[in-house]
């Protein structure tokens, strides 16, 4: 009898052993991270942005997230074009004038010099925020629509278009480019509020309830401040001064 249980105990032992083994190949959120980083480092910013973006169903800590918040934002300026110093520097000068809220004045012909000669998202969406500011939104909203389409893993594009939308009530396109940014930057608080005042407009309760579990998570684990390279605080008092829906 003592054998037949010994017997009967062995041919449950590969069985245990599996789901070991399978427990300990369940990633952690710090092992996608160093993984994250070495593809990085070779240059596959693709592969490395979706294993940043990945730990989010791991369980991160908020040192975790944070971390992955600031990789994710080394993904994504990786997969820009290459951007020359004179021309980074006009635009962040031109982006903290929107963000004050001075008026850009003769900057505005820059900056559509720079999106002319220029093939970039930021020229794009820093040139969109301008127009707006200037009240030109028929023209803005064509060329983030441009850089949305142009450049598809560049998230401000699309946030902007959402804020856009939202703070004209347009709720079913603010919903479809605001997916899109929570897509490509899962970490942006701001998004993810306005897709959930979004969605509860729109009753769409699959959103509302992926939307709250966001916050939840990014609020409970101190990820809760808009990214400093965001430009939303400029949008919105650039958007608040367009002219037309």
């Amino acid at each position: 009898m003592v054998l037949v249980l010994l017997c009967a105990c062995a041919s449950e032992l590969p069985n245990l052993r599996s789901s070991k083994e399978v427990e300990s190949a369940t990633p952690s959120a710090a092992t996608q991270l160093e993984l994250a980083e070495s593809h990085l480092l070779s240059s596959d910013a693709g592969k490395a942005a979706s294993l940043v973006i990945s730990i989010l169903a791991l369980k991160p800590t908020a040192s975790e997230l944070n971390r992955a918040r600031l990789l994710l934002q080394r993904c994504r300026r990786q997969q820009e074009p290459p951007l020359a110093a004179n021309v980074e520097s006009q635009l962040h000068e031109a982006l903290q004038n929107l963000e004050r809220g001075t008026p850009i004045g003769e900057q505005l012909g820059v900056l559509e010099t720079l999106a002319k000669t220029v093939e970039h998202p930021r020229a794009w969406t820093v040139l969109g925020l301008a127009l707006l500011q200037s009240g030109l939104s028929q023209e803005a909203i064509a060329y983030l629509k441009a850089a949305a389409e142009r450049f598809p893993v560049a998230p401000h594009p699309p946030r902007a278009l959402g804020r856009y939308f939202f703070d004209r009530e347009n709720y079913a396109e603010a919903s479809l480019a605001l997916q899109k940014a929570a897509k490509l930057d899962p970490f942006d608080v701001p998004t993810w509020r306005m897709l959930n005042s979004v969605a509860s407009v729109l009753n769409e309760s699959q959103l509302v309830i992926e939307s709250a579990k966001m916050l939840a998570l990014l609020h409970r684990t101190g990820t809760n401040s808009p990214q400093r390279s965001s430009p939303s605080p400029a949008f919105a008092r650039a958007g608040s001064r367009g002219s037309s829906k």
